[in-house]
C-alpha cells in the first residue's frame, strides 16, 4: 500500500523555516568569511578573474536540473513509496545532463575567458565536476520532498565549513592563489553528498507499481513546467557573473563579486521559506499560510536588508579593503533586490506546489528578459553597479507578475501578501512557540 505523505506526522512551518533558514545561512556565512580572506590574498582582479571561472559551472549545475528537484518534491509530497524510483529517474536524467554541461564548459571556455588564459583553463577544468555536481541535486530533492530538513542542513553546513577550511587553510600557508581557490570552491559542494548516506541506505521501500519509465515520464512532464522558469530564475542571479568579464573588465567583475557576498544574504533567507512552502502545498493547501509566510518573510527580509545597508559603512571597506570600496554601491542596489524578491519567492513557491508551475515560469521568463536587457545597456557603461541594477529589475518583474498571477490563480491579494499587519508579531511569537507532535 502506497504511504500518502498526509498521514505522516510533521512539525509545524514555523520550526521548519527557521531550521531550514538555520542552514541556509551556513553557506553565505561561510562565504562572507571566505571573502575578506580572498579579497586581500587576491586584489579586485584575481577576485574577479575566480569568479569567472567558477561562476560558469554554478550556472550550469542550476540551469541544467530539468526541473526534476522541484518535480521529486512535488511528487513525494504527495506520495512516499515512490522515493526509490523517483531517485533512479532522476539520477539517470541529471547524469546526461551533467555530461551536456562538461561539453558546454569546453566549448564556451575561450568565450567566458574575456581573453585570460588562466580562466580559460579552469573552466575547462572545472567540466570534470559537472556530472557529481549536477547529480546532487537528486539527493536534494528527495530529501525536500521527504522533508528531512536535518539532512539538507547538514550537507549545506558540510559545505559551508569545506569552504571556509580549505580557504582559510591556504592562506595560513600562504599558498592561496587563484588556481587553490578554484579547486576548493569547485570541490567544496562534493563533500555534501556525505549527509546522504543515511538517507539514501534508509529510503523508504517502494510500495507504489510504477516503473521506471512512469517515472520518468511523470518527473519530467512536471518539471519541464517548472524547468524554463528555474533556468531563467538561475539566470537572473547568476548570468551576470559570466557576462561581466566579456562586457567589462576582471576589476569590475571583482567589484561584483565583493558585493554579492553581502546581497546574497536575503535571497538564501527566501529560499529557506520557498523550499518549505513547496513541500507544505504540495501535500496541503492553504491559502492563509501562503500570505501570511510573505508577510514573515518581508518583515525579515525588510529588517536584515535595513540594518545591513544603515551599517556597511562602518564595515564594508575593513572586511574586504579599501580597494573595494567602490563596491559598496552595487551591494546596496543588491540588498533591495533582496527584499523585492521576499514576496514573488512565496509566491512562485504556492503557484508550483499546487500545479501552476507554467505560471510562475512566466513570471521568471518574463524577470530573464529584463534582466539580460539592461545587463546588456548597462554593464559596458556602469560595470558592477548596471549588472546590480540590472538584477533589481529582473527581480522586480518577477515578484510583480507572480503577485498577480497568486490573484488570478489562488485568490490571494497582493495586499496580503507584502503589508505588514500589526498583529503579525504577535503571530510570529505564537508560531514559534506553540509545539506540535
Amino acid at each position: 500500500m502506497t504511504t500518502s505523505a498526509k498521514d505522516r506526522p510533521v512539525r509545524s512551518s514555523s520550526f521548519h523555516v527557521l531550521t531550514t533558514t538555520a542552514g541556509n545561512l551556513v553557506g553565505p556565512l561561510s562565504t562572507l568569511l571566505c571573502a575578506p580572506i580572498l579579497a586581500y590574498q587576491l586584489g579586485v582582479a584575481g577576485r574577479g578573474e575566480l569568479a569567472a571561472a567558477t561562476m560558469p559551472l554554478v550556472l550550469l549545475s542550476a540551469a541544467l536540473t530539468l526541473g526534476l528537484p522541484e518535480a521529486i518534491t512535488h511528487r513525494l509530497g504527495k506520495t512516499v513509496g515512490d522515493s526509490r524510483t523517483a531517485l533512479a529517474g532522476a539520477a539517470l536524467c541529471l547524469l546526461l545532463m551533467g555530461l551536456i554541461a562538461a561539453l558546454a564548459l569546453l566549448g564556451l571556455s575561450g568565450y567566458l575567458s574575456g581573453g585570460s588564459r588562466t580562466v580559460m583553463d579552469l573552466v575547462q577544468l572545472s567540466a570534470v565536476a559537472a556530472v557529481p555536481t549536477l547529480l546532487l541535486w537528486s539527493l536534494r530533492g528527495v530529501a525536500q520532498g521527504l522533508q528531512q530538513w536535518t539532512t539538507l542542513n547538514f550537507e549545506k553546513a558540510a559545505t559551508g565549513v569545506s569552504r571556509l577550511v580549505g580557504i582559510a587553510g591556504l592562506a595560513l600557508i600562504q599558498n592561496l592563489n587563484v588556481q587553490t581557490a578554484f579547486i576548493v570552491l569547485v570541490s567544496a559542494p562534493l563533500v555534501g553528498y556525505v549527509a546522504y548516506i543515511r538517507l539514501f541506505i534508509h529510503l523508504p521501500k517502494s510500495a507504489s507499481d510504477s516503473s521506471l519509465s512512469h517515472q520518468v515520464r511523470a518527473m519530467t512532464t512536471f518539471g519541464s513546467r517548472v524547468w524554463l522558469g528555474s533556468i531563467a530564475g538561475i539566470l537572473i542571479t547568476r548570468l551576470d557573473q559570466v557576462l561581466i568579464l566579456p562586457l567589462s573588465s576582471s576589476e569590475q567583475l571583482g567589484f561584483y563579486a565583493a558585493a554579492v557576498n553581502v546581497g546574497d544574504i536575503p535571497f538564501f533567507l527566501t529560499a529557506a521559506f520557498g523550499s518549505i512552502l513547496l513541500a507544505k502545498e504540495s501535500r496541503a493547501s492553504s491559502n492563509d499560510r501562503v500570505a501570511f509566510s510573505s508577510r514573515v518573510l518581508v518583515i525579515l527580509v525588510l529588517g536584515l536588508t535595513s540594518a545591513a545597508a544603515i551599517s556597511i559603512p562602518v564595515w564594508f571597506t575593513p572586511l574586504f579593503g579599501p580597494s573595494f570600496e567602490d563596491a559598496i554601491p552595487t551591494s546596496l542596489v543588491l540588498l533591495l533586490a533582496g527584499l523585492a524578491s521576499a514576496p514573488g519567492t512565496v509566491a512562485g513557491a504556492a503557484l508550483t506546489g499546487r500545479g501552476h508551475a507554467h505560471d510562475r515560469s512566466l513570471a521568471l521568463l518574463a524577470g530573464l528578459l529584463i534582466n539580460v536587457a539592461f545587463l546588456l545597456l548597462l554593464v559596458p557603461q556602469m560595470g558592477s553597479l548596471g549588472a546590480s541594477l540590472a538584477t533589481l529589475g529582473g527581480t522586480f518583474t518577477v515578484t510583480s507578475i507572480g503577485l498577480m498571477q497568486v490573484k488570478r490563480r489562488l485568490d490571494i491579494s497582493v495586499a496580503s501578501m507584502v503589508f505588514i499587519r500589526p498583529s503579525d508579531i504577535a503571530r510570529i511569537v505564537n508560531e514559534l512557540s506553540r509545539k506540535k507532535s
